[in-house]
């Protein structure tokens, strides 16, 4: 099964289930219910419960995923670079970001501010996202296109999205949304999700013709790269 929400659905079917229960796994909705089920009454359930399963979904992420903590000479991997935590001689409660003329990226934070506390933790945070969408327009824009011309497909164009769950949409104008939050992701990923949106301009559901299509511009790897991309973990505060 598959919702445009959730994405791909596990669905397993077991004789003598009376009810419908649901999990999340891996970051991958579980559905378990009677093989006699029709899979109408399961998309009835999902659309009813579809708050309840975000909720689930959110403290299943927040269980599983390791914690997030900065410090100073800290490096965060990046599309092409990383980013460099230093602190500067600055005023008190000071947190910015650059990046160099020679493309070099950095998260500042005043010498005088104690990087450990709450507060500053996620200032640090917030500062990653904003430097990463200042960013993307000029890396992963021009990366973008590199893919499809190494692929052949060209959409009408590319454009930076701000989505967190959604990091990739193909519109019917032939216009492809990526994420900002791209830019936190190995190369690999940030090429599977642009396969996979370049796929979308010429089939626009997720049938198997499509994934067979997704898996021949992702060099028969589809698979592989959606399971890694299912268990990355963003290095920013929720």
């Amino acid at each position: 099964m598959y919702d445009n929400e959730f994405g791909e659905i596990k669905l397993t079917r077991r004789i003598g289930m009376r009810s419908i229960t649901a999990r999340w796994r891996n970051d991958v909705l579980c559905i378990n219910t009677s093989h006699l089920v029709p899979i109408g009454e399961i998309i009835l359930f999902i659309g009813k419960n579809r708050e309840k399963l975000r909720i689930l979904r959110q403290n299943a992420l927040r269980k599983a995923s390791p914690e997030i903590h900065y410090r100073l000479g800290q490096r965060i991997p990046c599309l092409k670079g990383d980013i460099l935590i230093t602190a500067i001689k600055y005023r008190p409660n000071f947190t910015g970001y650059k990046c160099d003329k020679d493309g070099n990226l950095f998260i500042f934070i005043s010498d005088k501010d104690d990087i450990n506390t709450d507060i500053k933790q996620k200032a640090v945070s917030g500062a990653l996202k904003e430097l990463m969408k200042r960013t993307a327009p000029h890396v992963l824009i021009p990366y973008a296109w590199e893919v499809a011309q190494e692929t052949g497909v060209q959409p009408k164009e590319f454009v930076i999205g701000r989505g967190i769950r959604k990091l990739g949409h193909c519109t019917s104008k032939k216009v492809i949304q990526l994420s900002y939050m791209l830019m936190f992701m190995p190369e690999e990923l940030v090429r599977y999700v642009i396969c996979h949106e370049l796929a979308h301009l010429t089939i626009m559901n997720h049938s198997p013709q499509f994934h067979s299509l997704c898996n021949i511009l992702c060099n028969g790897k589809e698979k592989a790269l959606e399971k890694k991309l299912k268990g990355f973990t963003f290095p920013i505060l929720k």
